[in-house]
């Protein structure tokens, strides 16, 4: 779990945060300690400049794949 939030009327942003799950399973790969993650995130944004504002959230789901070395 991850999560994050930012902006409070810096630079015009009103608003920017973002929350994320996921589960991942450790195993190796062609001899590489590897990671295969899934998960879901979301992504919102708010931004007000003079007469022009934008609200957009972003989400859904996501996988990857880790290599450690």
């Amino acid at each position: 779990m991850d999560g994050n939030a930012g902006g409070f009327g810096v630079d015009n942003v009103d608003f920017t945060g973002s929350a994320l799950g996921a589960i991942g399973y450790r195993t190796s790969l062609f001899g590489v300690p590897t990671s295969v993650e899934a998960g879901y995130k979301a992504l919102r944004v708010k931004v007000v400049k003079d007469a022009l504002a934008t609200d957009v959230t972003l989400n859904g789901p996501f996988i990857g794949l880790t290599g450690y070395w």
